[in-house]
């Protein structure tokens, strides 16, 4: 890299020196970098360290929701270089045909992923994406009004805090949520099961304020017109720093896992340098620097070093063994139970 800029260097000098370049030549165009993410999912000077060290002008366009980002994908295919998706996304984005394997060798910090991050279920080769952040969804609820003792998936149906519950915007995290309170897994496929948490789906639409993104639930949560919903982890624990009388939950019935992940869109223009970008964050400092920011915990094993201890010991972001053992990984989608899910979710949207 320091070598590529040298030489330009050397270049543009020497058309000077020369009287190559007169005073009303075109500049030389600013090398750029498009990355699509969700709106402060990096820590503050993240962007602003990576311009500084290596010249590249970072241009970040954030999505609300992840359909949104897909919408944006398939319409803008040559946009962007590197984008945050999560584990169910990259399946559905390599069913789509729409990344780009990765070049091991380009980023070599790979090495700094931890065993337990590689080789998941939405990519076993580990081809196409690199894990970045992992947490949790579970329950957010105000304790000054949510009654003591009521810490399970079955305060989102209570009756007695109508107009003051969400759920997210996310199909697949509504219906685990449904299915987890029937006692079923969240992956579950069974066609009866998925009947009854459509039932049970519906059951609770009248009681919900609606299906928020995650900063309109942080924002509802602030000023307390929320008074319980599903959220993730980092989000709660950003919102109990504001309200203290938020807390945040992992259900008995359990919860999901997830992993958001770094990859390049097939259509990258400049994918060289998203691979220089996803080095980059894998350096255990950058790493560490995010999390203690975001307080969401990160697949990067050599970052631990660098994360603040109270983070690390923080079982609401690094849960203890007993608490794993009832989270799960969303398994990728088959199509019948794609479609079944959005036909669901259409319903719930669109009531």
């Amino acid at each position: 890299m320091l070598r590529r800029l040298s030489l330009g260097f050397l270049a543009v000098w020497f058309l000077v020196a020369v009287g190559g370049c007169s005073p009303d030549a075109e500049p030389v165009k600013a090398r750029q970098l498009y990355i699509f993410n969700w709106e402060g999912y990096f820590a503050p000077d993240t962007l602003e360290n990576f311009e500084k060290e290596f010249g590249v002008q970072v241009v970040l366009e954030t999505f609300d929701s992840e359909e949104e980002m897909l919408a944006g994908l398939q319409s803008q295919p040559g946009r962007y270089d590197v984008v945050v998706a999560s584990d169910s996304m990259v399946w559905t984005l390599r069913q789509l045909k729409l990344l780009a394997e990765l070049d091991p060798e380009r980023i070599p910090n790979l090495a700094n992923i931890g065993q337990q991050f590689r080789g998941l279920p939405f990519d076993t080769d580990n081809r196409y994406s690199v894990p970045y952040l992992w947490g949790t969804t579970g329950l957010a609820v105000n304790t000054s009004y949510i009654r003591e003792g009521e810490r399970g998936w079955e305060v989102l149906w209570d009756a007695a805090y109508k107009g003051h519950l969400a759920m997210l915007n996310d199909a697949q995290e509504v219906s685990a949520v449904a299915l987890l309170a029937l006692g079923y897994s969240l992956n579950s496929r069974q066609a009866t099961h998925l009947q009854a948490a459509e039932q049970k789906l519906l059951e609770q639409q009248p009681l919900l304020a609606g299906y928020l993104d995650s900063l309109s639930i942080v924002d509802g949560l602030v000023s307390e017109e929320l008074w319980a919903a599903q959220l993730y982890n980092g989000d709660a624990l950003a919102v109990a720093e504001s309200n203290p009388s938020i807390t945040y939950v992992i259900p008995e019935q359990g919860a999901a896992l997830w992993v958001d992940n770094l990859v390049i869109p097939l259509g990258a223009p400049d994918r060289d340098e998203a691979q220089v970008f996803i080095n980059y964050i894998l350096r255990p400092e950058v790493s560490a620097a995010i999390v203690n920011y975001l307080y969401y915990a990160t697949a990067n094993h050599a970052a631990e070093a660098y994360i603040q201890r109270e983070i690390l010991e923080d079982p609401s972001i690094y849960p203890a063994l007993e608490t794993m053992s009832r989270l799960e990984y969303y398994q990728p989608l088959d199509e019948e139970t794609n479609q079944r899910l959005n036909r669901i979710w259409v319903r719930l949207a669109n009531p």
